[in-house]
């Protein structure tokens, strides 16, 4: 369990999004948030599909508040200036935390998820440093090896159900097997 803190006091628990996935649903979904929700990195947020307010605070790198703003559902932020750290609770939250712009945040108590602000300030578990962790592996390893100039096999195109339907309605004839000619 992370928490967010303030000045050495525990403000709230807080779940990480630091993952394409994770940030991509974020609070979509949920009828309520115990706690908070920290994305990371992102410079702006929607409530588009949400089912409830929220106070949004935006960060820089150092957990330090820069903007705090509260929101309706479907509604959409403009980004903050130098922020890339977002904290997400349920709409009044903030006042009860007795949070403002320039408070220094942190994270503690969550292992692997210390990044800024907070923890151990070491890369997340199996995050090799080269901003590929939140990726399939497959595709991170060959990103890697793109990277070192190696050659990358490509995996051939799989079949799927709609190939298969418009195969049905726009056949295409193809040879079993081409033939090669023969000079003479």
């Amino acid at each position: 369990m992370a928490w967010l803190v303030r000045d050495a006091k525990v403000l709230a628990s807080v779940e990480i999004a630091d993952t394409f996935r994770t940030r991509l649903f974020g609070l979509l979904g949920r009828r309520s948030l115990d706690g908070a929700l920290l994305i990371r990195p992102a410079r702006s947020v929607h409530t588009v599909g949400m089912r409830f307010p929220i106070d949004v605070a935006f960060c820089d790198g150092e957990l330090r508040v820069l903007a705090v703003r509260g929101m309706k559902p479907w509604r959409v932020a403009a980004p903050v200036r130098r922020a890339c750290v977002i904290i997400e609770a349920e709409r009044g939250a903030f006042e009860r935390w007795g949070l403002a712009v320039g408070d220094e945040l942190a994270v503690h108590g969550e292992a692997g998820h210390g990044g800024p602000g907070g923890g151990d300030h070491g890369r997340g578990e199996g995050d090799r440093g080269d901003g590929l962790s939140g990726r399939p592996a497959r595709l991170a390893a060959a990103a890697r090896r793109i990277g070192r100039g190696e050659r990358v096999r490509r995996r051939s195109r799989q079949v799927t159900p709609v190939d298969r339907y418009i195969e049905r309605i726009d056949p295409v004839e193809r040879p079993e097997r081409m033939e090669r000619p023969v000079l003479t």
